[in-house]
C-alpha cells in the first residue's frame, strides 16, 4: 500500500467511537470526514445534543457532515468531492442508497455486531440477549441496499456472558470490529481478500426497540427478566406498573437461591429483607428503582417511603 486509504466514517452513537479511534491510529488509513445523524433533542428540556462521533471528530479537526437524508443531490455532491477511497459504516442508523455506496474505489464496509445472517437489523445485541444467547459474533460485510445482507469479509465470535448490558457489549463488539477491519484492509485493497455470500434462507431479523417492549412480564423466568434488564439498560429501562405509575427496576440483586415464601403468583411482592418479586420460576430482588416522576432510589428507601404497604401486592404481568 503506497499511500493511506482516504476513509469516510458513517456512524452516530458513542459506542462506535472505538472504531474511530482504531481507524485514526492505523497508519494505512487517513480519516478525512465523519458522517453522523443530525443533532437531536435530548433530556427533559429537549435541548439539542450532538452525536458522540461528531464531538469526537470536531475535537480532532476532522470535517463532519450531518445530512437529514442521503438521498439528496447535495449530499451526493459533497461526498463525491471528498474523493474517498473507502467508506466505513458502524451504527450509522440510516440506510445508504446505491448511488452513495458506489462512490468509493474500495467499496463501503459495515461492522455489524451479530453472527450474520442472524439478527439483521438495528438491535442485534439486544435480540441475542433476549434470546438467552451467551455468545454472538462481529461481522464485517460490504454495504448493500438490502439491510445487512452484503457479502461477508470476516466474522469472529465474542462472549455476551450473563452480566454485561447491551450498551457495554456494543462498545466491546465495535472495539473488536474496528481491529478486525484494519487487519483485513491491506489484503482488501490489494485485491487478495475474498468475500462469502450470506445465506438469505438463514436470515433472522430484529427491530427497533419501543418503550412498551420493556414492560416486565412476571410470568417469565428470573433469568429472562435479568436478560431483559441487560438488554434494555439504559434505554428504555425495564418497568412494571404500581398504583397507575411506571416503576422502573434499575438494578437487581444477586440471584435468589432460596424460597422467600411459599409459592406465590408471579408479580407477588414480599418486603421481608428487601423488595422481592415472584417470577415464573422463583424470586428476584430489586435493589434500585425509580417511580414515575421521582428520582432513582434504593429499594430500601422506596420501601421506607411507602410504609411497606407493598407486602403481598401483585404487580401486573
Amino acid at each position: 500500500m503506497t499511500s493511506p486509504i482516504k476513509t469516510v466514517f458513517f456512524g452516530t452513537p458513542h459506542f462506535v467511537v472505538p472504531v474511530l479511534e482504531v481507524l485514526r491510529a492505523c497508519k494505512d488509513v487517513e480519516l478525512i470526514a465523519v458522517i453522523a445523524q443530525p443533532d437531536r433533542p435530548s433530556g427533559r428540556k429537549k435541548e439539542l445534543k450532538s452525536p458522540a462521533t461528531k464531538v469526537w471528530a470536531q475535537e480532532r479537526d476532522i470535517p463532519v457532515l450531518q445530512p437529514e437524508s442521503l438521498k439528496t443531490p447535495e449530499i451526493e455532491t459533497q461526498l463525491r468531492e471528498l474523493d474517498a477511497d473507502l467508506f466505513v459504516v458502524a451504527g450509522y442508523g440510516m440506510l445508504i442508497p446505491d448511488n452513495i455506496i458506489s462512490l468509493p474505489q474500495f467499496d463501503a464496509i459495515n461492522i455489524h455486531p451479530s453472527r450474520l445472517p442472524e439478527y439483521r437489523g438495528p438491535t442485534p445485541i439486544q435480540a441475542a440477549i433476549l434470546d438467552g444467547k451467551e455468545t454472538s459474533a462481529v461481522s464485517i460485510i460490504l454495504v448493500r441496499s438490502k439491510m445487512d445482507a452484503g457479502p461477508l469479509l470476516a466474522q469472529e465470535s465474542f462472549d455476551l456472558g450473563t452480566v454485561h448490558t447491551a450498551e457495554e457489549l456494543y462498545e466491546k463488539a465495535f472495539t473488536k470490529g474496528g481491529r478486525m477491519l484494519v487487519d483485513l484492509l491491506p489484503a482488501w485493497v490489494n485485491g487478495t481478500h475474498g468475500t462469502t455470500e450470506q445465506d438469505d434462507s438463514l436470515a433472522t431479523f430484529c427491530k427497533l426497540t419501543k418503550k412498551e417492549d420493556a414492560e416486565i412480564d412476571w410470568t417469565c423466568t428470573s433469568r429472562q427478566i435479568r436478560d431483559r434488564l441487560r438488554a434494555y439498560t439504559p434505554w428504555p429501562g425495564i418497568y412494571t406498573t404500581w398504583k397507575g405509575k411506571r416503576l422502573k427496576i434499575l438494578e437487581l440483586g444477586p440471584e435468589v437461591t432460596t424460597q422467600i415464601k411459599e409459592t406465590q403468583l408471579p408479580g407477588t411482592i414480599s418486603t421481608h429483607e428487601g423488595l422481592h418479586i415472584a417470577t415464573g420460576d422463583g424470586w428476584i430482588e430489586a435493589t434500585q428503582v425509580q417511580l414515575e416522576g421521582k428520582q432513582p432510589q434504593s429499594a430500601e428507601a422506596f420501601l421506607h417511603g411507602t410504609g411497606r404497604e407493598l407486602e403481598g401486592e401483585q404487580l401486573p404481568s
